[in-house]
Order: C-alpha cells, then structure tokens, then sequence
C-alpha cells in the first residue's frame, strides 16, 4: 500500500509550495495559518497514514486468509480428486479381477463340459463298440453252432449211409447163402452138359448184379432198389433154369465171396471218405475260428492303444512316427498301421474340436 504514502507526501509538497507562493499576506499570519495548516494536514496525513496502515493490514490480513482458505481448498480439491482417482483405480481394479475371474470360471465350465461331452462320447462309443462286439460274438457263436449242427447231420447221414450199406450187404449175403444152398442141394436132378450155356448166363447176370452195385455214389436210393430186385429175379429165373456142377458150385462161393469183398470195400472207402471230409471241415472251421479270435484280439488291442492316444491327445505326427511308418516313405500308405493312423487322424481332430 506504499503508494498512499507517496501521495500523502505529494499533497504535502504541493501544500508547502502554495503557501509559499501565496505570500501576499503578512509572514506572521502566513506563518501562523501555515503552521496550522501543515499541522492540520500533518494530522490529516498522519490519520490517513493510520486508517491506510490499519486498512493494508486488514487487506493484507483478509487476502492472507482467503490465500490460506484458498489453499486449503485446493489441497482439500487435490486430495478429493487423489481419493477419487484411486478409488477409480482400485473399482477398474476389482473390475479387471472380476472380469478375469468371471473369465476363468467360463473357460472352466467350458472345459468341463467339454470334457462331460467327450467322456460321454467316449461312453457311447465304447457301448456301440461292446454292442457290435457282442452282436459279433453272437453271430459267430450261432454260426459255429449251426455248422456244428450241420456237421453232426452230416456224421448222422454218413453213419445211416454206412448202416444202410451194411444192412445191404447182409441182404446180399444172406441172398447168395440162400443161392449156395440151392446150389448144393442134394435134391437137385444130376447136371446136364447141355445146359453150360445157362451158367454163362448166370455168371454174366450175376457180374452185372455185382457191378451196378458198384455204381456211383450218386445214385439214388430208389434206383439201387430197383437194380437189386431185377437182378434178384433174373438170378432167381436163371437158377431154376440151371443145373449146376461141383465146379460151378465152386465158382459160385468164390464169386460170393469177391462180391462180398468189393462191398465191403466199397463200404469202407465210402466212409473213409464221409470221415475225412468231416475232418477237413471241422479242420476249416477250427481255422476259421482261429483267425476270427486273433482278428478280434487284434482289433481290441487297436481300439485300446487309440483310445490311450486320444485320452494323451498325441498329435497325428507322433502316432505316425509310433506306428513305424515314418521310415517307409511313399510305401507307407501299403502298410497294415496307415489303416490305424486313417482311423485316428479323424478321431483325433474331433477330439480337439469339442476341447476346443
């Protein structure tokens, strides 16, 4: 406030040079009126001096004051807005967190619900591969049995066969015993020379018998019958027509006995036949069942070392390396594993797409 002092002082100077100027009166009243008058201005300016001072004090009091309430507005200001902005911070903060944990937990329940849909997946397959399984299993049991079945018909039918041919030959037997004792009946008229060309016959018919009892064995049943009835009664007419000798009766026992002989053979390499073919099916079959449990085996020992890939999701590239197909170059894909790793590339690629 220094520029009241300079004007009280300038009003001073101008009062003292005013009086001085004016000095047509006389010096003593001039004198004397300026001594009251510097004295009443010396008041004047000493109270102005004062009421200045006191007013710069008040200023200078009031403006120190609304500086320190300023002050301390603005530090309460600095400090709100400190608070504020870290209170701002710390919510982002809580918020970032939460977000991030919000996150965490949906990733997670992610995770688990693909895993619960893998796993029940894995579930379904394994029920339709156990399913198939045993269907398989079923319908190669029913299929053992039914060739069983058809074995044991077939060892029924050959075992009725060798007993039909046995019932045969004791017919024929027993026929070319009832024609010995005709043969050597005493009661018979004594031979004829002339009738030598009947036992021709006879021996020709009898041959003829011989052989189509022979015949192939797929001749009828009801054919072989007929032969034997007809041959029977042509024998029978040509017996009553002869009149044999010792050495035709001879002739005749040995001729039995041949027929006898090829029969029996006949018999006997017929069955040997119906044997050996029903070895060599239940030979086939034996092998056909060998192979189909080793196949099954094989493919289980598949399925299990695929699905232990697919639980540690070994990346197709190390299944090919596992299945020793890295080696073989462009003849990999002629190889008995690339079968394996086709079948695991797609599994493996759906299993990552339901994690992922």
């Amino acid at each position: 406030m220094r520029p009241y002092n300079v004007l009280l002082l300038t009003l001073a100077l101008l009062f003292a040079f005013s009086n001085a100027v004016l000095a047509v009166t006389p010096a003593t009243v001039t004198a004397v009126n300026n001594e009251a008058n510097y004295k009443r201005s010396l008041r004047a300016a000493e109270t102005t001096t004062n009421s200045v001072d006191d007013e710069e004090r008040g200023l200078v009091s009031g403006y120190s004051k609304v500086m320190d309430k300023a002050h301390l507005l603005k530090m309460r200001l600095g400090a709100n807005k400190e608070i504020n902005f870290k209170d701002a911070a710390v919510a982002k903060i809580a918020k970032a967190e939460k977000a991030v944990e919000n996150a965490k937990l949906a990733e997670a329940a992610k995770l688990a619900k693909a895993e619960a849909k893998a796993t029940a997946k894995a579930d379904k397959v394994a029920k339709a591969a156990e399913k198939a399984k045993a269907a398989k299993v079923a319908k190669a049991a029913k299929a053992d049995a039914a060739k069983a079945a058809k074995l044991a018909k077939a060892e029924a039918a050959a075992a009725a066969k060798v007993a039909k041919e046995e019932k045969d030959m004791a017919r024929v037997k027993k026929l070319v015993d009832g024609w010995t004792a005709e043969l050597v009946s005493p009661k018979k008229p004594p031979r004829r020379p002339t009738m030598r060309p009947y036992y021709v016959l006879l021996l020709t018919l009898t041959l003829l018998f011989a052989f189509t009892n022979a015949a192939p064995e797929d001749t009828s049943d009801t054919a072989r019958s007929l032969t034997a009835v007809n041959n029977e009664g042509n024998s029978k007419r040509s017996l009553r027509i002869t009149d044999p000798t010792e050495e035709d009766e001879e002739r005749l026992l040995n001729l039995g006995q041949l027929t006898d002989k090829i029969k029996l053979a006949k018999m006997r390499r017929s069955g040997a036949k119906e044997i050996k073919a029903v070895d060599k099916a239940k030979a086939v079959e034996a092998a056909k069942a060998a192979k189909l449990v080793k196949a099954t085996e094989q493919a289980k020992e598949e399925r299990s070392m695929v699905t232990g890939w697919l639980n540690k999701l070994i990346t197709p590239e190390k299944a090919y390396k596992d299945l020793g197909l890295t080696g073989l170059g462009a003849r990999a894909t002629g190889s008995k594993n690339y079968r394996i790793y086709e079948d695991y590339l797609p599994q493996y690629h759906q299993r990552v797409d339901a994690f992922f």
